[in-house]
């Protein structure tokens, strides 16, 4: 909520996280799935156990975990093994009956969950071990249709992909003018980084956007319009799938009609606060207004480490970082109305082209990236026919020095690792 703001008075303060109610929240609160893959030894009967819970609380405050209103828990399975995968499944239904004992249900609906909080606990005092090597966490997505018909980026325009405009500044702050003042300086200077179709490693289709993102950029796209003609304020949903590399910062934003920001979770209470490197993974975005939105514009925004320092903070080398985000599958949702609702206001829901799959490379491991030997390795998806694949690798340093070539490795309709 931009209107109140609270903590760090230099700053001007925050935007406070406000939760938002819904008369229909089981379109927003869906049944959520943790997994884990662990490798276990020698571990006592009930010592670790793995849960899922829901919280009230942003998921930047450490009492997130200690305010949840909703959990389930199950032990991990005792003994030694090296590569097992064990699920606990929290349902909605389980969170509404809880929701609906709340004083405000009856005029303001329930309230949504403001964080999910996973957790592996081993007990105090008990012996052996558990590595985790794996995470995942999902739920089945919104019922209502999409509304969004150019979030996978497979329509090109030109070179460009179609429904979305030219790369350029990503100017808002949450607390003002305080961090253009105190770190980035270069936001009167263009930004540097390029942002393109990449077909190279797509999370579906053929193509996907990669922002390039070095020290100092501040940068977004902005799509075309996208028709809501709400009558009454409903609630916008939006997903994206995104993979990072040595990322600072990214912002998945919107604003309605006559330009002004929809409220919305910023980055500055997203977990981590850097984004770091990860494969692909879906980050999810819930706006609300209060008027009726005619239309609205996404902005996909992404902002690289600082560009500038002052003297008495000292030399800070590891800000010399290129950021990369590559985006696709983005869709919109109004999760509380029906599809007759939205017929009734002609807006039209996408119906999804099938697009046709080439090869591509479904993971890139780019290794510890230090000095001496360094490992790359790449997960090939080839749809068929069963080909011979290779990897390339070419320095873009101005030089005219030789590609450096991985054998060949012959690749079917499975995955295989061609190592370089």
């Amino acid at each position: 909520n931009p209107k109140k703001l609270a903590g760090w008075p230099d700053a001007g303060g925050y935007p406070s996280v406000t939760p938002v109610h819904s008369s229909k929240p089981l379109s927003l609160v869906r049944d959520l799935t943790f997994s884990a893959k662990i490798a276990g030894k020698d571990i006592p009967k009930d010592a670790v156990s793995l849960s899922v819970s829901w919280s009230n609380v942003a998921s930047n405050e450490p009492s997130t975990a200690k305010s949840s209103i909703a959990t389930v828990k199950i032990p991990l399975p005792e003994g030694t093994y090296a590569n097992k995968t064990v699920e606990v499944k929290l349902t909605a239904a389980s969170w509404l009956e809880i929701a609906m004992k709340e004083k405000t249900f009856a005029t303001l609906g329930a309230m949504i969950p403001m964080a999910v909080v996973c957790e592996i606990e081993y007990g105090t005092g008990k012996t052996g071990s558990v590595e985790l090597l794996e995470t995942s966490l999902v739920e089945p997505g919104p019922v209502s249709p999409n509304l969004f018909k150019n979030g996978d980026f497979e329509t090109d325009n030109i070179g460009y992909p179609l429904g979305w405009s030219k790369p350029q500044r990503f100017r808002y702050f949450p607390p003002g003018i305080y961090y253009i003042f105190n770190t980035w300086h270069n936001s009167n200077s263009d930004n540097r980084g390029t942002v393109a179709v990449d077909h190279l490693a797509p999370y579906s289709g053929k193509s996907c956007l990669q922002m390039n993102v070095p020290t100092g950029d501040e940068t977004c796209v902005i799509s075309e319009p996208i028709a809501l003609n709400q009558k009454e304020p409903r609630l916008v949903e939006v997903s994206a799938w995104i993979k990072t590399h040595q990322l600072c910062m990214l912002q998945l934003d919107a604003e309605d009609e006559n330009g002004q920001r929809l409220n919305g979770f910023n980055y500055i209470h997203k977990n981590p606060l850097s984004f770091g490197n990860s494969d692909w993974r879906q980050i999810r975005q819930v706006f609300s207004s209060s008027t009726p939105l005619k239309s609205i514009r996404l902005k996909l925004c992404a902002r690289g480490m600082n560009g500038y320092t002052l003297g008495g903070t000292g030399h800070q080398p590891q800000q010399n970082a290129l950021g990369i985000v590559w985006w696709d599958d983005v869709k919109v949702f109004e999760p509380e109305s029906s599809a007759e609702d939205l017929s009734a206001r002609s807006v039209v829901p996408i119906s999804k082209t099938p697009v046709s799959i080439a090869a591509h490379l479904s993971n890139l491991d780019l290794g510890e990236q230090l000095l001496g030997i360094n490992h790359i390795t790449a997960q090939i998806k080839n749809p068929g026919p069963d080909a011979d694949f290779y990897l390339q690798m070419q320095w873009a340093d101005g030089t005219e020095a030789a590609p450096i070539i991985s054998n060949p490795i012959r690749v079917g309709k499975i995955k295989k690792a061609a190592p370089v």
